[in-house]
C-alpha cells in the first residue's frame, strides 16, 4: 500500500513539474528566433538599450544591413552583415525589440528582454506581420489593431482591447565583449 502511495505521489509530482514549464500563455514564444551581434558597442541605440533600464531598441535586417532604432528616436548608420551573419541569417517574424525594463520582472529581475516586433494579435488572428512602432520609450503600438504594448510589463497589452502579449525570446548579453544573442529553439 505504501509503495502505491509513493508511485501515485511521483506521478502527481511529475505532472506538476511538467505543467510548470508550459504556461498556457507561454513565457517564451514558440516561434524560432536567432540573432547574434558582436558589435554592440558600435551601435549606440542598441548599447544604450542594453545598459539603461527603461530604454529599448528595435533591430531589423534590411538591404543586407542591421538597422537599429532606439525608443528615444536615436539611430546609427546601418551596419552591413558580415560573412558569418550571411551564413547564419537572423531569424524572426518582423524584427526584434530589446532592452531592460524600468520595472524589474518577477522572473528575470533587471535582465535584458527580447521581443519580436510583430503585433502578436494581428499575427495570430490574420497571419499579418504588422510591425509595432514605439509610442513612448517603453510602449509600442500597432497601427492596424491599435493595441498598445507595455515593454515594462512583459509585453502585455496595456490598452483596453486586451489580447495576446508580445512574442518573447531568450536573450543573453555579454557587456564585456559587446555581444548579444537572441535565441528560441
Amino acid at each position: 500500500m505504501q509503495l502505491r502511495s509513493v508511485i501515485i505521489s511521483l506521478i502527481a509530482l511529475s505532472a506538476l513539474v511538467s505543467c510548470g514549464d508550459t504556461d498556457v500563455d507561454g513565457f517564451y514564444a514558440a516561434q524560432r528566433a536567432w540573432l547574434r551581434y558582436d558589435r554592440v558597442l558600435t551601435a549606440a541605440p542598441l548599447q544604450s538599450a542594453l545598459s539603461n533600464p527603461g530604454m529599448f531598441c528595435s533591430v531589423v535586417v534590411s538591404n543586407g544591413c542591421f538597422v537599429f532604432e532606439g525608443s528615444d528616436g536615436r539611430t546609427c548608420p546601418p551596419d552591413p552583415l558580415t560573412e558569418l551573419d550571411n551564413r547564419v541569417r537572423p531569424q524572426y517574424v518582423a524584427g526584434f525589440v530589446v532592452g531592460i525594463p524600468a520595472v524589474p520582472d518577477m522572473q528575470t529581475g533587471s535582465a535584458p528582454v527580447a521581443y519580436d516586433l510583430v503585433c502578436p494579435n494581428c499575427y495570430a488572428d490574420q497571419i499579418l506581420t504588422r510591425k509595432l512602432s514605439f509610442d513612448l520609450p517603453t510602449t509600442m503600438s500597432c497601427s492596424r489593431c491599435h493595441r498598445t504594448y507595455d515593454l515594462n510589463n512583459g509585453g502585455h497589452v496595456s490598452s483596453a482591447e486586451g489580447g495576446r502579449k508580445m512574442l518573447r525570446y531568450h536573450i543573453t548579453y555579454n557587456a564585456a565583449v559587446g555581444q548579444v544573442q537572441i535565441t528560441n529553439p
